[in-house]
């Protein structure tokens, strides 16, 4: 009897655990596919990467994001790969609308999307819902701002939500000869429910971009991911204390690259990119939570499909780059974003 006691006490504890372990998640094709962003932000992708980028939208934009994530466990010969697979749909949501006054560009939006998220195999997923807010503040430089209310819960199970608020800030400055420098910022998020409340961390990322020709953009970013001071309290107590918080390179400070062919030319293009990322996993013999680090790739495409419809599609690969870094998660994400753009 007493051990039954005991593995019922275990069990409810671990139904009722508020962390299993998550993955920083971005969202929106043309940005995901670029990995580096953050000063090119041309798209619904700027909600995500910089939201000051929106004031480069010069018509009203309804967009989706839909997103489809597997985890490939082995790929053998003689069988067929070992995945497990999850939808998220849709994984980014809203609209756009621009004004303009002069040379001055204001926009406005509204989104919904998710921060964080581990949906193999535990379904959980941090939202936000928030206005947004771009504008000229000078004739080569904008900001944007994003406030809004954030809601973690695991899919399915909206009883064990909690609320809080996420802030973000953007600043996109336009040189001459195209080149461009931006700015994104998430404030440190907490999340609350009773007495149970978790702390994600705050990111920072800095980049530039560069046209080396009429069709081909090159871009650059730095991240900075601050892991101190998150936290997962239930009735008072930590219940996942996160070992080996490294900083430095590859550990917090994240670099990433990409291209974008034809840009500039055609509404088509192509892109491809390579950054770095770090996640929490659950560590099932310390039953602590690490924090590891893995090296993605991306490709993706976009263009037309109508005078009005852009499509943009993008695959990050980690299954392959965990032949290079072990710690990879090998979770593979698809994402595809539709925009609907009037005249």
């Amino acid at each position: 009897m007493f051990k039954i006691i005991i593995f019922l006490i275990l069990v409810i504890k671990n139904l009722f655990s508020l962390w299993q372990g998550y993955d920083i998640y971005r969202t929106g094709a043309k940005g995901l596919g670029c990995s580096a962003f953050s000063a090119i932000a041309n798209d619904s992708s700027a909600i995500y990467f910089n939201p000051s980028g929106l004031v480069q939208i010069r018509n009203l934009t309804i967009f989706y994001t839909l997103d489809a994530q597997l985890k490939i466990e082995s790929i053998e010969r003689t069988i067929r790969p070992e995945l497990k697979i999850t939808y998220d749909v849709p994984a980014l949501l809203g609209f756009i609308l621009p004004f303009k006054n002069n040379n001055y560009n204001t926009t406005i939006g509204l989104s919904a999307y998710s921060l964080f998220q581990r949906k193999i195999p535990t379904e959980f997923a941090l939202y936000k819902f928030a206005p947004t807010i771009a504008f000229d503040l000078f004739n080569n430089f904008a900001v944007g701002l994003s406030p809004g209310l954030v809601y973690s819960t695991y899919v399915g199970k909206s009883s064990l939500g909690k609320w809080g608020f996420n802030l973000q800030f953007g600043g996109l400055l336009r040189l001459k000869s195209n080149i461009r420098i931006g700015l994104n910022y998430y404030f440190k998020t907490k999340v609350k429910r009773y007495k149970d409340t978790q702390t994600f961390p705050d990111i920072l990322t800095i980049g530039s971009a560069l046209p080396l020709t009429e069709k081909i953009i090159l871009g650059f970013d730095i991240e900075y991911q601050n892991w101190k001071g998150i936290s997962e309290i239930s009735d008072g107590i930590e219940q996942a204390p996160i070992e080996n918080i490294k900083t430095g390179l590859f550990k917090t400070i994240h670099p990433k690259i990409g291209i974008l062919f034809l840009e500039e030319k055609t509404g088509a293009h192509i892109r491809t990119g390579f950054l770095t990322d770090t996640y929490i996993e659950y560590d099932v013999k310390s039953e602590n939570y690490r924090h590891k680090t893995q090296f993605l790739w991306s490709i993706g495409l976009g263009g037309y499909a109508l005078k009005i419809v852009k499509v943009e599609a993008t695959l990050v690969d980690s299954y392959l780059m965990h032949f290079i870094n072990n710690d990879n998660n090998r979770i593979e994400t698809i994402q595809i974003t539709v925009e609907y753009r009037f005249e």
